[in-house]
């Protein structure tokens, strides 16, 4: 880029900043700075920088309407895509576009009339004609090209020949499938899980990844490698289900240690403007925010599903009503000894509960899901299978929990209750496992056999001999992966 192109950019960079900081300066507008990126982004898409040049010699570079009534030999369209030829935006007016149109004032149709024209007379006495368009789909962005390009494909006397310049940068050697286990990868492991350490534990979120894909698992836990921090603009499904953990989290805390029960709990139902300050209030610590700003539109729908999701919480909570909360968002931990090859170890082993309460004397390990979650298991194996799906996760999140309690709590009953938040409640969806097609009341009932199969996957986590493996399942799992360009998938 020439310094001179260079400077006019940044001319126009510091014009929109003005104009902004302006517009902005009265005490009256207290904007966020999320609010105020998102204006200067605005108005900064809509900058354009021009091109100079001797008309009568070099290249010429200049905008669709700028070609009126001359002719050229060599032409070379650069932008040829979708959205920007023809670039038609909507017209600054109040008038809408039914009285436009009904009354012969100029509207979207006409701007596109005016862009087929100049397209088509600059091709009537050019002899070389390059078009360059943008087949990347990006943000909004299709990456489809132009429909008048799209026309000449149809059209025998002026089809285009097409040149795929398009070309995927890999590395020339992958890692393969699998990789086997050396001792340098159980000394991470130890460090990254140090025995004793209630600070550091192994999750159930590292488990389920490990029977999800092995690989993952080496790639975060022992090589601690993590997915590249970015600007969130818009909301994911993880951030969301953090925003209902805080929301209930901020809803249910000054309940710990009383007792809730259905007249509480149908307060907060008909308080429609204390849960629409409560999910704000929780958005903002999500995306730790330290005053309000305008609400974008994807975050207004945000909010109208995070109160749909807490109402279905609540209706929940009201039939299982009156209950005593125990604790909210409180880590529980236990120890684990397991042997290996290199002798006896120990791991400390649990996470944050996301609540405990109890009711008639059953103590209900509770864990929000707002993903998909299996209704029904068919053996307790099935949670600690290799390669095996997702929507188990959470059953065996829940039943870790489960004996992380116990182990802190000894001698109480326990029963693990998973909210599938994303189905309505009514009778055919129950908080309760189902495994074998029995309700699990208790916990203890199926401990011994819990504990079991967990000991026998922490064992081989930790083993010297079991090699890092690459999941079967493509299609499903390697597609929003972090790690998908390091394996090559």
């Amino acid at each position: 880029m020439s310094k001179s192109i260079l400077n006019e950019l940044i001319y126009r960079i510091i014009l929109a900043i003005n104009r902004l900081e302006a517009i902005t300066k009265s005490p009256d507008i207290d904007l966020a700075v999320d609010t105020w990126t998102r204006l200067l982004d605005r108005i900064l898409r809509m900058q354009s920088v021009p091109f100079s040049g001797e008309p009568l010699s070099g290249i010429q570079i200049m905008g669709i309407l700028e070609t009126r009534t001359l002719d050229f030999k060599n032409l070379i369209m650069i932008s040829v895509n979708e959205g920007i030829m023809p670039a038609v935006t909507a017209s600054s007016s109040f008038i809408p576009f039914s009285l436009r149109q009904a009354f012969g004032l100029p509207s979207l149709n006409h701007q596109e009339s005016i862009y087929a024209y100049h397209f088509y007379r600059l091709l009537h006495r050019a002899e070389n004609v390059t078009f360059v368009f943008n087949s990347n789909p990006e943000g909004l962005r299709s990456g489809e090209r132009s429909r008048f390009l799209q026309q000449m494909y149809y059209e025998p006397s002026s089809r285009p020949e097409s040149m795929n310049l398009s070309f995927e940068i890999k590395n020339p050697v992958t890692i393969g499938n699998r990789i086997e286990r050396t001792p340098d990868h159980n000394r991470k492991l130890h460090l990254r899980f140090p025995e004793g350490d209630k600070n550091r534990p192994l999750s159930p979120s590292a488990i389920n990844i490990w029977l999800s894909c092995r690989m993952k698992f080496y790639y975060q836990y022992v090589n601690g490698l993590s997915e590249p921090k970015k600007v969130m603009t818009e909301i994911d499904p993880a951030m969301l289900g953090s925003m209902v953990h805080a929301a209930i989290k901020n809803l249910y805390e000054d309940f710990i240690g009383k007792t809730v029960d259905a007249d509480t709990i149908n307060g907060f139902s008909e308080d429609r403007q204390a849960l629409s300050d409560l999910i704000r209030k929780s958005i903002n610590e999500v995306l730790k925010r330290e005053k309000e700003s305008f609400a974008a539109i994807n975050e207004m729908m945000v909010r109208e599903v995070l109160f749909n999701y807490i109402s279905r919480i609540l209706e929940i909570d009201r039939s299982s009503a009156p209950f005593k909360i125990v604790s909210i968002e409180k880590p529980y931990t236990f120890r684990h000894a397991f042997e290996t090859g290199t002798g006896r170890h120990e791991v400390m082993a649990g996470g944050k509960i996301d609540r405990v309460d109890q009711k008639d004397g059953i103590t209900r390990i509770i864990d929000y899901k707002t993903g998909k979650t299996a209704d029904s298991i068919i053996y307790l194996a099935d949670l600690f299978k290799d390669d095996r799906e997702k929507d188990a996760d959470a059953w065996l999140q829940t039943l870790f929990y489960c004996e992380a309690y116990l182990s802190e709590v000894p001698g109480v009953k326990t029963r693990p209750s998973v909210y599938k938040i994303r189905k309505i409640p009514g009778e055919e969806v129950t908080d309760k496992l189902i495994l074998s097609g029995t309700f699990i009341e208790d916990y203890s009932s199926i401990r011994q056999e819990f504990v079991e199969n967990l000991g026998s996957v922490i064992k081989i986590i930790f083993s010297n001999n079991e090699p890092f493996i690459m999941t079967e399942l493509r299609s499903k799992k390697c597609i929003y992966c972090p790690f998908s360009v390091l394996c090559g998938r």
